[in-house]
């Protein structure tokens, strides 16, 4: 008796068809990642520019004196319009 070693061709190309099943449902999912990633750090920008904003109008509410027109911060003079 012969021992068969290895895989048959119909084995073969059903493997290659669930491979190209899969991949035809993951590559979308992984092809718009770059298009969030840019979403997420343009929110992450507006996100810092809010909160420096409130941060910069406290500081000038703190101070008390409404006749001033621009504060300083970490060295950096800030108008305030």
């Amino acid at each position: 008796m012969k021992r068969q070693a290895g895989f048959t061709l119909i084995e073969l190309v059903m493997v290659i068809v669930i491979l190209g099943i899969l991949a035809a449902f993951a590559l979308p999912r992984f092809a718009d990642l770059g298009g969030e990633a840019r979403a997420a750090a343009l929110q992450g920008a507006y996100g810092a520019m809010r909160s420096a904003s409130s941060i910069a109008h406290a500081d000038y509410l703190v101070q008390g004196d409404n006749s001033l027109t621009e504060i300083t911060m970490e060295g950096q003079v800030i108008q305030m319009l």
